[in-house]
């Protein structure tokens, strides 16, 4: 087999060997700081489009890697009910800090997906509007994950832009 480099049979088989080992190894870590950075990217602006009145929907955002999220530690309908927001918060950085460590441990290999959830109960409202047509929110008429989702293929080529060879 010929060296990729100079097109010549390699001299040492077990250093090729080594190198193709290395490159797909610097490969898989490219690919994988790639979808850790879009699946944050991702995340981050489907939360801070998520319309506040309560800061509840906003909170009820989760990521996690091969299994639907369970909500993350935002605020509850007790204390969302007490603390009226009239401005929408930034993404808070608690939240932020356990969507990064939950996708730490992401490897393109495994072929794992990664899923992004809301469990608050009226987060559909949000989304699509009422049943009787017409949006639900005024702050996100268009809703947040669809909007979000049309710009993926954008975040994508900036994400890999931004990635070195060989991962973050």
């Amino acid at each position: 087999m010929a060296s990729p480099a100079t097109g010549h049979p390699p001299k040492n088989p077990d250093a090729f060997r080594l190198e193709i080992a290395k490159f797909a190894n610097q490969t898989n870590s490219t690919v994988s700081a790639i979808v850790r950075r879009t699946a944050l990217d991702v995340y981050g602006r489907i939360a801070k489009r998520t319309p506040v009145d309560t800061g509840r929907a906003r909170g009820g955002w989760g990521i996690a890697i091969g299994t639907v999220p369970g909500p993350m530690a935002g605020p509850t309908r007790k204390t969302a009910r007490r603390i009226r927001l009239t401005t929408a918060p930034p993404l808070d950085a608690g939240l932020a800090l356990q969507a990064l460590s939950r996708l730490v441990s992401y490897d393109a290999r495994k072929g794992q997906s990664i899923f992004i959830a809301n469990a608050v109960n009226y987060i559909r409202y949000l989304e699509y509007g009422t049943v009787y047509g017409g949006p639900h929110s005024k702050q996100a008429p268009r809703g947040m994950v669809r909007v979000t989702l049309a710009e993926f293929s954008g975040i994508v080529k900036e994400n890999a832009k931004d990635v070195p060879f060989g991962g973050d």
